[in-house]
């Protein structure tokens, strides 16, 4: 049994949190949301008054936080958890977050005596609730593998990228060809809703052809296909607008560093830029589909 600390519990850290209790460790936890915190208490966990009050003691530091600039914070701040980081220990950070501030913070780690790895994870909510995601893992060779454990419990396929930032770049791709993908499927379903096509039987054709993916089957844009999806259920969130940006935001700033246009992305980054100027950033990033007009539900 390790004592392992988890920072951030939203809609993955929480589930996340929950397979370490179930795996026997003994968990120290902290966000700002104080009902999210209680969620955790009530399974096991023990409640911290600060990120850095959590690692104290900590074998293995978690954190699953919404973007950059709180990842920077919450680990380089003064009191973050670097400095309070224990000699020997793991710091894990399984946010979407940039490779060079990856790389910062395994540098920072190194000084303090303890090492940091970026873990970043896909899959979802859904994916968060079963133990079923897929970890794309920078670091160096014995990190990864005092880290392996931990990531098992919550994580089915586990993958060492490189060294510090290759799981942020590993992530960053993903996710840019998730923007992409949804952005066109909601062209190719908004073509053919205007010629009138069944959207029950495009679903089927698509879905067994070459236009086939995991976007496609998860994120369909027309509301009554299939239950499950975000267009059947309001748009409700699996993946908020508000991150596909950020996360197209990364992957442009990456390939401009590398000196590489990626004039697809722009395209479709600015196109998620539409529907947060629309004030609906918080509605699933399928929902990018009803800048087309594509309200039609299937019969």
């Amino acid at each position: 049994m390790s004592r392992i600390a988890f920072i951030g519990l939203g809609r993955m850290g929480d589930p996340m949190s929950g397979f370490l209790i179930d795996g026997g460790h003994e968990l120290a936890v902290f966000d700002l949301d104080d009902r999210a915190v209680a969620r955790v208490v009530a399974k096991g966990a023990t409640a911290a008054g600060s990120a850095g009050e959590a690692a104290v003691g900590a074998e293995f530091v978690i954190t699953s936080l919404p973007d950059p600039p709180v990842v920077e914070a919450v680990y380089l701040g003064e009191d973050g958890l670097v400095a309070k980081a224990e000699p020997g220990a793991v710091l894990i950070d399984t946010s979407t977050s940039s490779p060079s501030l990856a790389r910062r913070i395994s540098q920072a780690a190194a000084e303090r005596g303890a090492s940091a790895i970026d873990a970043p994870v896909s899959g979802g909510p859904m994916g968060a609730e079963a133990g079923t995601l897929a970890v794309m893992v920078g670091g160096s060779d014995v990190d990864y593998e005092k880290a392996v454990p931990v990531l098992e419990l919550f994580g089915k396929t586990i993958r060492h990228m490189g060294g510090p930032g290759a799981g942020q770049v590993t992530k960053l791709t993903n996710n840019l060809l998730a923007g992409c993908y949804m952005a066109s499927i909601s062209e190719a379903v908004a073509v053919a809703s205007r010629e009138g096509i069944d959207p029950n039987k495009l679903f089927e054709v698509l879905s067994n052809g070459t236009g086939n993916s995991r976007v496609l089957h998860t994120r369909y844009p027309v509301p009554g296909v299939l239950p499950e999806t975000p267009a059947s259920n309001d748009w409700k969130p699996l993946f908020p607008v508000d991150l596909a940006a950020k996360d197209l935001d990364l992957a442009l700033a990456v390939a401009d560093e590398l000196g590489i246009d990626l004039p697809m992305t722009s395209t479709a980054r600015s196109r998620y830029r539409l529907v947060q100027d629309q004030g609906d950033g918080g509605l699933d990033y399928s929902a990018v589909a009803r800048l087309l007009g594509q309200e039609a539900k299937a019969s």
